[in-house]
């Protein structure tokens, strides 16, 4: 279960930073217009769910400047830091507000385009969620996001569990879960979605050392805000097991590998 209060106070925390550390968001919301502009559409009204520092939603409203495109974050900073980037660029059809995407402030059958990039792996109720994009969007409305899958940070993973048993913790790690390839699909269609397209890509980022990970992953507020979660490494011990084992399994000529695993959806409202 997610900790929406740890959420949103990490999200806050990196507002700030989180441009300057979001490559991989940056090459993904990049690859996830794409996709949007194979799309023959000349939507009215735009939902970006997730809309962080508006990265995202300054180039949908550079892509379709006559239509009304609406944001909407779950942490008030970074919808602030969208505001102020919009007034920064003359975007004038841009609106941010504050929403969590798992319970939309909006009417139904409102929006002619819902998108969402790398935003909903932090919703506990993933099919609640695309019910509710479902429920906002018009009929024969469309339906472009990125997810995480299963595999991001599996390197990360796989040495937090070594470093904890070699560190004598025998408290088993709480990690925060992401989407299984095979479950997306079946809760598109479940919620009225056709003509679905799914693709994955593998993206790898490498840091010089396990503290050049963990200060990237706090600038943009990709935190564990699992329930019971640990709050911190603890133990200088633990930190010290973690680094090796790390390096031990994972490091190559280029560094320490961080890897995500991408899923990119469209679909269409029946």
């Amino acid at each position: 279960m997610i900790d929406k209060s740890r959420l949103r106070k990490a999200f806050n925390r990196s507002a700030a930073t989180y441009d300057q550390y979001a490559r991989i968001q940056a090459v993904v919301g990049g690859e996830l217009i794409a996709r949007i502009k194979g799309i023959a559409l000349t939507p009215e009204k735009v939902i970006d769910v997730g809309s962080g520092t508006g990265a995202v939603t300054l180039q949908i409203a550079a892509l379709f400047p006559r239509a009304v495109i609406f944001g909407c974050d779950i942490a008030l900073a970074m919808a602030k830091r969208a505001e102020e980037k919009s007034r920064e660029a003359g975007a004038r059809n841009l609106h941010f507000s504050v929403a969590d995407g798992g319970s939309l402030p909006f009417r139904d059958r409102q929006f002619d385009l819902a998108v969402s990039s790398l935003t909903y792996q932090w919703v506990d109720d993933l099919p609640g969620a695309l019910r509710e994009v479902s429920r906002i969007l018009k009929p024969r409305g469309h339906f472009a996001c990125t997810l995480l899958g299963k595999e991001t940070m599996f390197e990360l993973k796989s040495s937090y569990r070594n470093a904890q048993r070699e560190a004598g913790n025998g408290h088993p790690p709480h990690f925060h879960e992401f989407a299984e390839a095979g479950s997306i699909l079946p809760m598109l269609e479940q919620r009225g979605f056709t003509n679905i397209h799914i693709t994955k890509s593998i993206k790898k980022e490498y840091h010089p050392d396990i503290k050049s990970i963990f200060s990237t992953l706090k600038a943009i507020g990709a935190q564990n805000v699992s329930r019971g979660a640990p709050k911190g490494l603890g133990r200088k011990e633990l930190f010290r097991w973690l680094t090796i084992c790390y390096e031990e399994n994972f490091k190559t000529s280029a560094g320490l590998p961080l890897t995500y695993e991408i899923y990119y959806v469209t679909a269409e409202k029946g």
